[in-house]
């Protein structure tokens, strides 16, 4: 496992208020696999289960991963309270050992009824979904709570799943009243479909809401950041078709759409050199330059930076390394 992965497990950890940091133990009391297991016993003092399973949440060596079925046994614990420390404990143990996100804990996770947000929030250190989840999932698109709402419109794009019903889930996200919402909705939809007419124009006011000064500045900060980020790896990942969506926007009739579009594409063509051959070959910095003439100065500005982008030719991989 990577430092940056095992960082990010840190933080995550850090944020939820879990204590995962090292005690002074006796030698006989280090924490081995066996004695995890005499410790998590049902007929022990919940105290000491509690104890062992902060201790396991930063055991990363490989004997470790055969308590994996013992911690997805005790998801249906009858204490409560001890059965979200044995979600967050499970969810590190599967990560650590690169073992794929159980359709147990995802269950557990939504069927929380103490600290339900806190335990949802665990399933977000993984990359993919069993396609068994969906279910779980579409249960709760409709939640009256926006975080419940935001995770679920990621969870549904990391299984790869792409039905009727998820499809349906994820266009009526789109129009959820809520930035993250919609960002995080935007960037499902793009994974699990090619639908980059509908997707593009609709990341772009929410890229744009990165400038938003408002009550819910941090908010739309956050989902531009994400939803530029998808953009940028869509742009790598499929140069000609990002590009040829963008370049369609060159003649919007709204401002706020074509001069976005203008610079955007710029910046994806100065991802990589793949990418901006891609574009070259398309002419798409053609393509920006009538809009250097455009009534609106916003959009004329937003063209000269797009064909800057061009001019300056791709980005080498130490930059990109470096801006990661």
């Amino acid at each position: 496992m990577s430092r940056r992965v095992v960082l990010s497990l840190g933080c995550l950890a850090a944020w939820m208020g879990l204590s995962i940091s090292s005690s002074t133990l006796r030698a006989e009391d280090i924490l081995t696999p066996q004695l995890a297991i005499n410790r998590l016993a049902a007929d022990q003092p919940a105290e000491l289960r509690k104890q062992t399973l902060e201790q396991l949440r930063e055991k990363k060596a490989p004997e470790y991963k055969e308590l994996i079925p013992l911690l997805t046994g005790m998801l249906e614990d009858a204490d409560l309270e001890l059965r979200y420390e044995v979600i967050v404990t499970l969810g590190l143990q599967l990560k650590y050992h690169e073992q794929p996100c159980s359709l147990k804990l995802v269950q557990a996770c939504f069927n929380s009824t103490e600290k339900q947000e806190e335990a949802i929030a665990v399933l977000g250190i993984f990359e993919s979904f069993p396609k068994e989840a969906v279910p779980v999932f579409l249960e709760h698109v409709e939640s009256e709570n926006f975080m419940i709402r935001h995770s679920v419109m990621n969870f549904l794009g990391a299984t790869s799943v792409s039905d009727e019903d998820v499809l349906l889930a994820l266009r009526k996200g789109t129009e959820d009243p809520d930035i993250l919402v919609r960002g995080n909705a935007l960037v499902a939809l793009a994974r699990v479909s090619d639908d980059y007419e509908l997707v593009v124009p609709r990341w772009i006011p929410i890229i744009e809401s990165f400038y938003d000064d408002g009550s819910d500045a941090a908010k739309s900060q956050l989902a531009a950041t994400g939803t530029m980020m998808a953009l940028r790896r869509l742009g790598q990942q499929h140069p000609e078709e990002i590009g040829q969506v963008l370049m369609s926007l060159m003649d919007h009739e709204s401002p706020e759409i074509r001069g976005p579009a203008a610079r955007l594409l710029g910046a994806v063509a100065q991802d990589n050199p793949e990418s901006f051959r891609a574009l070259k070959d398309l002419k798409a910095d053609e393509a920006i330059r009538p809009l250097l003439r455009d009534p609106d100065a916003t959009v004329r500005r937003n063209a000269a930076l797009g064909l800057k982008h061009f001019r300056n030719g791709p980005r080498t991989e130490d930059a990109a390394r470096k801006e990661e």
